[in-house]
């Protein structure tokens, strides 16, 4: 078993070397960007989980499938770039823990701006 940090510092180089692939071997749709926000590894290092963002999101369902169809030469690819004994497999999720964040981080700015107006009404009646 790989220590913690071990796997932490294997999963950056996934991504970065991931993210570098899928740039120069993948055609997208026009206007369609791809970007890999976290990579998860077991323990183990047999299956690499990479979480992506889609931009537009309606592009996400087309842009996974693509991805999941060219899975053998990316993975291929990467075993040529890391130097490790067993490199992961690798399998494309697109990333719903940044979506729910994002939803967090509007709400919180919604309710400012609703404190901010109400502040504003009463300086207003005073």
């Amino acid at each position: 078993m790989i220590s913690n940090t071990r796997v932490q510092q294997i999963n950056e180089v996934i991504r970065q070397e991931l993210n570098q692939i899928i740039l120069r071997e993948i055609e997208f749709n026009l206007n369609t960007i791809v970007t890999i926000i976290r990579v998860d590894s077991d323990p183990e290092l047999k299956i690499t989980k990479i979480f992506l963002r889609v931009f537009p999101e309606n592009k996400e369902k087309k842009s996974l499938k693509t991805l999941n169809k060219r899975t053998p030469l990316l993975q291929a690819l990467l075993n040529k770039k890391i130097y490790l004994r067993y490199v992961p497999i690798i399998k494309f999720f697109i990333d719903t823990k940044g979506k729910k964040e994002e939803t967090r981080e509007e709400k919180i700015e919604k309710l400012f701006e609703e404190i901010e107006k109400t502040q504003e009404t009463l300086k207003q009646k005073t």
